[in-house]
């Protein structure tokens, strides 16, 4: 078995310098394979689950060289922190197309009021072109 390290994103669970991934106080996990070969495992955190790749979890947790160490193809880091950016960002992220204020839609409901005719100001004015 080995050293065990635990995890930063998932403070519950622990990696071995193999590739062995575990809950503290608890068992290995079981390992899935993907058709291209790639190793994962899937780990909860604040009751949410997501699946993890093996490599990139050893290259978090010991650094670069510990997934080739393990017989496991190195990661393309770079790549994975750009896609860790990404996560979340297409909610929150979205502006108005108009005036670039936060919203959830592709424009803000002023701008939606000013397009359909009502006028930005009279926003409070009418009710929801999206209300029944």
């Amino acid at each position: 078995m080995g050293e065990f390290r635990v995890l930063n994103e998932f403070p519950g669970y622990e990696i071995s310098r193999a590739g062995e991934v575990r809950r503290i106080g608890g068992g290995l996990l079981g390992v899935r394979v993907r058709s291209s070969g790639m190793r994962w495992v899937q780990l909860s955190n604040s009751g949410k689950t997501t699946s993890r790749n093996i490599s990139v979890l050893l290259v978090d947790a010991y650094g670069s060289g510990a997934a080739s160490a393990a017989g496991l193809k190195e990661p393309d880091m770079v790549r994975v922190r750009r896609a860790r950016g990404r996560q979340g960002r297409a909610r929150s992220g979205r502006v108005c197309h108009d005036c670039g204020r936060p919203t959830a839609n592709y424009r803000c409901e002023s701008c939606w009021r000013g397009v359909r005719g009502y006028g930005a100001s009279a926003a409070s004015d009418f009710a929801s072109p999206f209300d029944i």
